[in-house]
Order: C-alpha cells, then sequence, then structure tokens
C-alpha cells in the first residue's frame, strides 16, 4: 500500500518571473565577472527576490528565504537554510559594485529596448529610520517627505528615464539640501561617455532642485534640460497671464481631465525657450492647499493662544519667537493674518492673551481671480520642440514620483532598520536593484497591453506552488518528490504576455 504526504508548499510563481527576469539582464554573468562566488551569485539574486516579493527588512528576506520561497532552488547554487549574516553580507558585496552593476543594468536595458527615448529625470526623496540611530553617519533629522519629521531620515537621489528605468542613484545624509546633491549624482555619471557618445540625455527636473547654480552646471556640462527654475518666474509674465483669454498664441490642450493653455516664447537674449503654463489642475491643487495650510495656521494660533490663557507661556519674548516660527512656516502669514499680543500692564513684558483674526485680503473668491492662480513657466534649451512638446516632457517628472512610491510602498524599503551607515547604503541599493526588475517586468506587461502593476502580479501569482511530495511504497521505502503545481489560466496568462515558459517539474 502506498502512502503519500505532502508536508509543504512554497511560493514558486513570482520567483520564477523574478529568477527570469534576473537571467534575462545577464546579472549573473556580471556577478561571476565581479568575482562573486556560485553561492553568492544565488544569495544575490535570492535578496533581492525578496525586496520584490517579500518587501520589507533583509530579517523578514531571510525568514522569507527560509520558511516561504522557492527561489532557492532556482537560483544556481541551490541554497539551503542560509544564515542571516551571509544575507547582510551579500549586501555589503553589492554595494562595493554599485558603480559596475548600474552601468551594467543601464547597458543591458539600452539594448534591451533600444525604442526607449533619452530622457533622464532627477530627483531626491527619504526614507525614515526606526530607533534613532546614534552610530549612523547618515541618519539626520530633516523635512520628511512623509511627515515623519520626529524620526531621523536618509535621503536617496535617483536618476531614472522617461520610462521610469533607473539610471544611477546616490544616498546622501538626510538632512542634506536638494539643490546641493544634484553636481555630486552628475560626477558620478561617467558612463554618459561610454554609452551615449552620440546623444545627450535631456534632463527633467523640479523647481526644488533648479537654482541658478544648477541650471549653469547644466549649461557647463552641454547637457540638454526642462526645469521649473526656483523664484516667482510667473510674475515676469503678468501681463501675458491676465490676458491670455485674447491671445491666440495660446493653445488649449486636455490631459487627463485637467485643461492646461500654454504659449512658447523664445528669449532671444538667452536663447531659451519658456513655456507659459495655466493649469486648471494646478488651480484646483493650490485652492486646496491653500485652505489646509490656514487651517493648520489656525489650530497653531489656537493652541498657542490656550497656552497664554493657562499661563503655560508668558513671556512675550517667548511668544514672539513662536509666531516669528509660525511666519517662517507659512508663506505670507502676516498677509493673512492679524495678530496681537496684549501685554500684562502690571507685569511688563508679560503677556494676558494672544488675539487673531484672517485678514479679508483672505477671500478665496480673490484668490481665484489672481492671475497667477495656477500658473507655472517651463524652461528649457530645446529649441526644436512645440510647447505641448515641452509640456508633456516636463510631466515625466510623474515617473520618478511613481519610482519612489514603488520603493516605498511594493518593495518596503522603509522604515530603514541599519544602524550602521554602510548597512543602511546596502538596503538602499538591493531595493534599486529590485526597481530595475519591477520596471523590466511592468514596461513588458504594458508591451503586450496589460497594464497591471507589480503588487497586482505578484498576488495573482502567490497562488503557483511548488510542492514536496513524499510518498511511501510497498516496500516501505520513501521518496522524496519536489514539483511545481499546474499553472493555472491567471498564471499562464502573466506568463505568456511576459514570454516565459515555466518548466513541468
Amino acid at each position: 500500500m502506498f502512502q503519500v504526504k505532502i508536508p509543504e508548499h512554497r511560493d514558486f510563481g513570482g520567483e520564477f518571473v523574478v529568477h527570469s527576469f534576473w537571467e534575462k539582464l545577464k546579472m549573473p554573468d556580471r556577478l561571476k565577472e565581479l568575482n562573486f562566488t556560485s553561492r553568492e551569485r544565488s544569495l544575490a539574486e535570492s535578496i533581492v527576490a525578496g525586496r520584490l516579493l517579500k518587501p520589507g527588512s533583509e530579517l523578514s528576506t531571510w525568514s522569507w528565504l527560509r520558511n516561504n520561497s522557492s527561489i532557492c532552488e532556482l537560483t544556481e547554487h541551490e541554497l539551503e537554510n542560509p544564515g542571516l549574516s551571509s544575507v547582510y553580507k551579500i549586501g555589503d558585496r553589492l554595494l562595493e559594485h554599485k558603480k559596475e552593476i548600474e552601468s551594467h543594468l543601464l547597458k543591458v536595458e539600452r539594448k534591451l529596448y533600444p525604442e526607449r527615448e533619452v530622457l533622464y529625470i532627477f530627483d531626491l526623496t527619504n526614507f525614515y529610520f526606526e530607533g534613532q540611530a546614534l552610530g549612523n553617519s547618515l541618519a539626520e533629522y530633516g523635512k520628511s517627505k512623509e511627515k515623519r519629521n520626529d524620526c531621523p531620515l536618509v535621503s536617496l537621489g535617483l536618476i531614472v528615464d522617461s520610462s521610469g528605468f533607473p539610471v544611477t542613484s546616490e544616498v546622501f545624509p538626510g538632512n542634506i539640501g536638494e539643490p546641493s546633491t544634484l553636481s555630486q549624482i552628475l560626477e558620478k555619471m561617467g558612463y554618459f561617455e561610454d554609452y551615449l557618445p552620440e546623444m545627450r540625455p535631456t534632463l527633467v527636473m523640479d523647481r526644488g532642485i533648479a537654482t541658478r547654480d544648477n541650471v549653469k552646471l547644466l549649461t557647463d556640462m552641454q547637457l540638454p534640460y526642462i526645469l521649473i527654475t526656483r523664484g516667482p518666474r510667473n510674475n515676469h509674465y503678468l501681463e501675458e497671464f491676465e490676458n491670455h483669454s485674447n491671445d491666440p498664441d495660446f493653445k488649449s490642450i486636455v490631459r487627463d481631465n485637467n485643461e492646461i493653455k500654454i504659449k512658447k516664447v523664445e528669449k532671444t537674449d538667452t536663447g531659451k525657450i519658456e513655456v507659459l503654463c495655466i493649469s486648471q489642475g494646478k488651480r484646483a491643487k493650490e485652492d486646496t492647499t491653500r485652505r489646509k495650510w490656514t487651517e493648520r495656521a489656525c489650530e497653531d494660533l489656537a493652541s498657542l493662544q490656550r497656552s497664554i490663557l493657562k499661563g503655560n507661556i508668558k513671556s512675550v519674548k517667548k511668544i514672539n519667537k513662536k509666531i516669528g516660527r509660525l511666519q517662517e512656516r507659512y508663506t505670507n502669514f502676516d498677509k493673512y493674518f492679524s495678530v496681537d499680543i496684549i501685554e500684562d500692564s502690571k507685569r511688563p513684558g508679560y503677556a494676558l492673551k494672544l488675539d487673531f483674526s484672517e485678514n479679508q485680503v483672505f477671500d478665496i473668491d480673490e484668490f481665484e481671480s489672481d492671475p497667477l492662480h495656477g500658473t507655472y513657466v517651463i524652461e528649457t534649451v530645446l529649441k526644436d520642440k512645440s510647447a505641448e512638446d515641452i509640456w508633456t516632457l516636463y510631466m515625466t517628472l510623474t515617473r520618478i514620483e511613481e519610482a519612489f512610491w514603488c520603493m516605498k510602498s511594493d518593495l518596503g524599503t522603509r522604515p530603514v532598520y541599519h544602524q550602521i551607515s554602510r548597512r543602511t547604503q546596502a538596503h538602499l541599493f538591493i531595493s534599486v536593484i529590485a526597481y530595475h526588475l519591477l520596471v523590466n517586468i511592468e514596461y513588458n506587461m504594458k508591451q503586450a497591453g496589460d497594464t497591471r502593476r507589480w503588487a497586482t502580479i505578484r498576488d495573482v501569482l502567490k497562488t503557483h506552488k511548488r510542492t514536496t511530495v513524499i510518498i511511501t511504497d510497498k516496500k516501505q521505502r520513501i521518496h522524496h518528490i519536489r514539483i511545481s503545481g499546474q499553472p493555472e489560466s491567471d498564471h499562464m496568462d502573466i506568463y505568456n504576455k511576459l514570454k516565459l515558459k515555466p518548466k513541468k517539474t
């Protein structure tokens, strides 16, 4: 009599896709050239796969490798119960060869998808730490993109192309100013000359980085750019914006139910092009933002008012300091609010209460009638592009916003648990490599007409398992068999679109 037991199921579908694209990007060959052993190459693939399939820390990846995943059966060196220290050490090894790996991925992806436009987008984000990270030189307090100003931060500068493929990355302390990062990251982009000798990529940046010095840097490097410079550039075109409805040079375009009016202006004195933009979507966003910040300002003033009445703060000097901080925090604070400190006549320098009110000038109808409301000016050196082309290229900034969102959510890069800077850099670099794979998978799906995100694809593939079957035959001999389940129609739909053929055993 035969006995059959099935004691173990492990995830297989996602692992198979990730493994296939790891090989498609020729990562085993490149790591071999960098003197990674067979075991190290397999570990490297496994921890990157973990970031895609079980987002989280290296500790969670280690647990997933041992208990849930079949990735170790697909790698060239079959791993059995890898130790936690080996997971950390392979991250260090990958970090040692960061430049070579990023250059390799750029080169391979250019060959795989030569149709992609040479347009690069640069931006900066930050990730918060769990714990104080006192021994980590990268952990600094700054302005958190995720409103976690209570935590130390680490910053990541990233360049992606117009299709979202990463180009290069650099890690900075959490309190670094955005403008200062551009020169540092461009210095490390020597592969412009190696892989793109026939053309210079156009760089797109938002206003947080586009200072005068950075624009000059791009000009000196002869790098074409599209950006919105810092400062109220739209003030220079007040008359044009006021009379836009009577100006035939303003053209209207509609994107995602948002009407944008644009006009191209050639600056003969500088040889640059500026595109004047009026956006209904930006108007609505400004309205919402203005309402929110006035509500927060009112709450802060009311809180200060209560503290004075309770006697928690009485010194007029200290109260003025707190009001000064509010003036720094909220633009045009004095224009929209009137604040009066009522002093104690019997105790000079001490306050009795605080009176404040919103000025009439803040009336929302008056704000909406401002001719500069919802306007911005795009600057570029691309003279042969139309106003619509320039606006469309600038809007590719959403690609890098999506990249940061994916790294933080789909790849579980936050929070950072590491207490030393080297491990922090390795943790972020593993996410960058994983994002290369994510973009490759999504790009190939889109080429097949499927716009599903990686998180959705991953959830579908989770139900394709690899199983251990234990058979005891008539002679009481025990046979262990590892077999992959038959793909269901949903699995095969994804495999076919990615042009992959899963093995039957």
